[in-house]
């Protein structure tokens, strides 16, 4: 043979054990039983695991579709649901089709699957949909669950579904989003959640990982975490002043210096006023105190010819709102000294209105506090 044929077929042959060395096999590792079954145990984060008040709801929204060929699997949407809008993903397919101009699941990031989650759950907290969940359990419990993407709702199960469903508004102008979220009250605190898509099988052993519908080994028993947010709940506290004997040339002020904390710390500071012209009982109103907050009111000030005739300190536990049917209160007694003192004062408020300070006056004949 001519010794230029013999090197080039030298050279291809070569380089074509290195194709084939090189190509990726893919290994069919463990086949994905569509029929298959698993648990969910849901940590819905510290101090609500065993909260008698939070279900979570789980809504199987698509079942498995298993590639017969490869490890992977894909969905079909359960026609048990409205009729969902994937927007730019199609969940059918593990790689979308090019014309599709939709996203695959081999595509698909955390980001992608809150969204979708959002989709989702635009249709199932409307008001309009009826329907229930497949499945239900309480956080910390082991939920057994038949394979398939689940849509997880975490709520407070003594509200409806519109009062604990709740919009948020994220961004601004064109990039602004609106997000629905779920919530839970405790008497101190308002919990919200953001509704989630968790698949089972998984490739994850728990939700704090990316979720994927490909390569690894399946685990039936996943661990899910809620992450939730929260907020203080805010209450309210009215303060009663009470005029036994009253001297009538000219209007009293008394005013009152406010107090509260709560696990050992100051959560509010204040000071209000209560002006009256007459004998009788005139009060003052504020709000927006911390829930379970314990607030001292001393009054600083009794007006000019009065003294105080009840307790200086008095303390009140502040309630929670919609379930107490009152709100906390205290109460101050005052009468007219004999003296010829004459005076009285306002009460000036200010609040700030992103960055702009609102100045009001409150002038005599009924207190008010901001």
């Amino acid at each position: 043979m001519d010794k230029r044929l013999k090197r080039a077929l030298t050279v291809l042959l070569t380089a074509a054990a290195c194709f084939v060395t090189a190509a990726k096999v893919k290994v069919n590792v463990q086949a994905v039983d569509k029929e298959g079954s698993g648990s969910f145990t849901v940590d819905a984060g510290e101090g609500l695991n065993g909260n008698e008040d939070l279900v979570i709801d789980f809504y199987r929204v698509a079942d498995l579709n298993p590639d017969t060929k490869y490890d992977t699997f894909a969905f079909t949407l359960n026609g048990t649901y409205p009729s969902y809008t994937a927007g730019d993903y199609d969940i059918t397919k593990y790689t979308a089709d090019k014309d599709s101009g939709k996203t695959g699941l081999d595509s698909m990031d955390n980001d992608s699957w809150t969204e979708l989650a959002q989709l989702f759950a635009k249709d199932i907290l409307a008001e309009s949909y009826t329907g229930s969940a497949d499945l239900s359990g309480a956080s910390g419990a082991k939920v057994t669950a038949q394979f398939g993407l689940y849509l997880i709702v975490p709520h407070d199960t003594n509200l409806t579904k519109a009062e604990y469903t709740k919009e948020e508004t994220t961004g601004e102008g064109e990039t602004a989003k609106t997000l629905l979220k779920t919530i839970l009250n405790t008497d101190t605190d308002v919990y919200s959640f953001y509704p989630q898509l968790v698949v089972l099988p998984s490739t994850n052993k728990d939700t704090r990982e990316d979720m994927k519908t490909s390569d690894g080994e399946w685990v039936e028993d996943l661990d899910v975490y809620l992450k939730p947010s929260s907020e203080p709940r805010f209450g309210s506290l009215k303060i009663t002043k009470i005029v036994t004997v009253y001297e009538d040339s000219s209007p009293m002020t008394a005013a009152f210096k406010i107090v509260g904390t709560l696990d050992g710390k100051e959560v509010y500071n204040n000071v209000a006023s209560i002006t009256m012209s007459k004998a009788g009982v005139g009060e003052v109103v504020l709000n927006h105190i911390p829930a379970g907050a314990e607030v001292t009111v001393t009054e600083t000030y009794s007006g000019a010819g009065y003294k105080l005739v009840s307790e200086n300190d008095q303390t009140a536990v502040i309630k929670v709102p919609g379930k107490d049917k009152e709100i906390a209160g205290v109460s101050f007694t005052n009468a007219y000294n004999d003296e010829t003192k004459k005076g009285y004062g306002v009460m000036n408020s200010f609040t700030n209105h992103k960055g702009d300070w609102e100045w009001k006056n409150d002038l005599p004949e009924g207190g008010t506090a901001q």
